[in-house]
């Protein structure tokens, strides 16, 4: 949805959001792993 809506001109962009996921170590059960992120972000989008 949110590709057919940059390709449409509707939105210029759009990322993710998080309070914790991102500086918490591994283990941590909020942890988000970035390369994860990318490679998933790679699949659906236009990289």
């Amino acid at each position: 949805m949110l590709e057919s809506a940059v390709e449409s001109g509707q939105i210029t962009a759009y990322g993710i959001a998080t309070w914790h996921g991102l500086g918490v170590p591994p283990n941590n059960p909020q942890h988000l792993d970035l390369g994860k992120i990318k490679s998933i972000a790679a699949k659906v989008g236009r990289w």
